[in-house]
């Protein structure tokens, strides 16, 4: 695994779906924050969800969580309606994560799952499918 943060953003139907890896620091958050909302600005007049596969991140400094959580108050007030975080069993990422998104706010509903096959059909049952149930990108 790279020590260096990286992540990767883009939209099948209307789930923006990313993944995230390294140790990330403050700066990596914002680039995410600000790629997020770039890529989200194609979904903003209907609502969407969101996925994000965390196996290979290995969190981040605390000063990514203000940015984060500034990040998820901005796509829930612009019509996220769930979002789904995929990563085995680890307190330390449960944590930090619960610290910066909150299971539910108004409208918006965040699970997490230990595997994509139940986060994705988490996400279908909520009429937001995707064309593949995986964190590979199709036709790009």
């Amino acid at each position: 695994m790279s020590v260096l943060g990286r992540f990767s953003l883009w939209v099948d139907h209307r789930v923006l779906i990313g993944t995230a890896s390294g140790s990330w620091c403050v700066e990596t958050a914002r680039e995410f924050a600000d790629e997020f909302k770039q890529i989200a600005g194609e979904l903003l007049a209907q609502p969407w969800g969101h996925i994000i596969y965390l196996d290979d991140w290995g969190l981040g400094v605390p000063e990514i969580e203000p940015v984060i959580e500034e990040l998820t108050l901005w796509a829930i007030a612009n019509n996220l309606c769930l979002a789904a975080q995929v990563f085995s069993p680890n307190m330390l990422k449960a944590y930090q994560m619960n610290k910066m998104v909150h299971d539910v706010h108004g409208h918006f509903e965040r699970r997490q799952f230990a595997n994509a096959d139940q986060a994705f059909s988490w996400l279908h049952q909520h009429g937001f499918s995707t064309g593949h149930s995986d964190f590979k990108r199709h036709g790009t």
